[in-house]
């Protein structure tokens, strides 16, 4: 972690009001490693639309395919290549995980990564 952070989280180590921890607690949340998978999702609306409907088909046990997901996300959000990009980058982070379908070619199935979101 940068040097600044480290001196921002010992100066929160005090006795704060009410308000203030409620900021402390989102300042910990922002800064934790725990927590890096979700934040990256959070800073773009695509990602964060997309890990949330990938959370609702996999708590559903539903097979989501990736053209579910891209459908999914509203035309006015974004386009259909930076939706693509973000299933992709999702993937190689390791937050979504991938299965191709043997029967057929162009299906994709998606799903999270239990580990990486369960255990932090």
């Amino acid at each position: 972690m940068p040097n600044k952070v480290l001196k921002i989280k010992k100066s929160l180590n005090k006795d704060i009001p009410l308000p203030e921890l409620y900021i402390k607690n989102l300042f910990y949340t922002y800064t934790d490693d725990k927590f890096k998978e979700v934040n990256y999702c959070r800073a773009d609306l695509t990602r964060h639309l997309m890990l949330l409907k990938t959370m609702e088909y996999d708590l559903g046990i539903r097979p989501l395919r990736f053209e579910d997901l891209v459908d999914a996300i509203p035309a006015n959000v974004c386009s259909r290549s930076h939706k693509v990009n973000c299933i992709n980058d999702l993937c190689e982070r390791g937050i979504l995980k991938e299965q191709k379908i043997q029967k057929i070619k162009d299906q994709r199935l998606l799903s999270l990564q239990r580990k990486r979101m369960i255990n932090t």
